[in-house]
């Protein structure tokens, strides 16, 4: 699993938080307000611009309002928030998203892939368009190819060490003897594959014609941040069509023979984006219990703090030159 790592923006923790404090100590200054909030340990790196900028949103939005002393008190909306039972249970309730093609219902998840994901529903393959947090809609269009993962949920992250340890068992011949014989079994064909293919040892295969997968051997925080690099490069790198299977690979296809070198230029420090400009502009990731409440803004920069890393990624490109 990936290493246990304190979040750096967890906004819907700061929004709980937020009304919490109100609710107990009434109507506060803005400045008193940022000052007990912030000053908790899990928000020592949130910025005052940040928190000011959460309040500008929570005014605008009436769940605050500006209180006859001239400081903020909770208003309507988080009035009926707070009187909720479950308000004090800070993980997200199980609440499903209704999955829509235009106006056909396709069914319901728990939780809403980042837009250009796809995901298996109803026996088909379907690829996020737009997220309406709000009404718990997701609208998809169909597409071609099989997936395995039916229900897009909250899953643990994999470090990259456990992938790079993975990659190493296909490369030698150790055996195991706590291994069942149908699990021995299936570890033979799997070495053989990645002998025949030589997938373990080089990190691009043609899969025929202009189709490659990358075998990039990354932790989850570290292909996903890739795949959105490989989109956010798509035209630049002449590639389409990019697929990805949780932290295995990534396929797409060029006419570009040199591709992994072109790539390998483009991942390198003086040439990587900022991460929050790997976001779609109308994207908005929700990910946790009250980020519904969260201005946009925040919430991808949140995402591109605590959900995307380059670390991994230089290290693995370096590998490629």
């Amino acid at each position: 699993m990936e290493e246990s790592k304190q979040r750096e923006m967890p906004m819907s923790l700061l929004f709980h938080q937020t009304l919490a404090t109100l609710a107990s100590g009434g109507e506060m200054a803005p400045a008193s307000l940022a000052d007990r909030v912030l000053s908790l340990s899990p928000f020592t790196k949130i910025s005052p611009r940040d928190y000011k900028a959460l309040l500008i949103h929570l005014l605008e939005t009436d769940i605050l309002e500006k209180g006859e002393e001239g400081g903020i008190l909770t208003g309507m909306t988080a009035e009926r928030i707070l009187g909720d039972y479950r308000f004090y249970a800070v993980f997200k309730d199980s609440e499903d998203f209704t999955v829509r093609e235009k106006s056909e219902e396709i069914g319901t998840i728990t939780t809403p892939p980042p837009i250009g994901d796809r995901f298996a529903l109803a026996g088909r393959v379907w690829e996020v368009e737009e997220v309406d947090a709000s009404r718990k809609l997701i609208y998809v269009k169909r597409v071609e190819g099989k997936m395995e993962i039916a229900w897009p949920g909250d899953r643990g992250e994999i470090h990259t060490r456990v992938l790079e340890r993975m990659r190493q068992v296909l490369l030698e011949d150790t055996v195991y003897p706590y291994l069942k014989p149908s699990a021995a079994a299936r570890l033979t064909q799997a070495r053989a594959l990645a002998r025949q293919t030589g997938f373990a040892k080089h990190p691009l295969v043609c899969l025929g014609g202009n189709r490659y997968c990358l075998f990039p051997w990354l932790g989850t925080r570290a292909i996903r941040t890739l795949k959105r690099l490989l989109v956010y490069f798509a035209q630049e790198l002449d590639i389409t069509d990019i697929q990805y299977d949780a932290c295995y690979y990534i396929s797409f296809r060029t006419g570009q023979k040199d591709i992994l070198q072109k790539l390998a230029v483009c991942l390198t420090k003086d040439s990587l984006p900022l991460k929050e400009s790997l976001l779609g502009i109308s994207e908005c990731p929700i990910q946790d219990k009250y980020d519904p409440y969260i201005p946009p803004a925040l919430l991808k920069k949140a995402y591109a703090k605590d959900k995307l890393d380059y670390t991994d990624i230089l290290r693995r490109s370096a590998e490629w030159k």
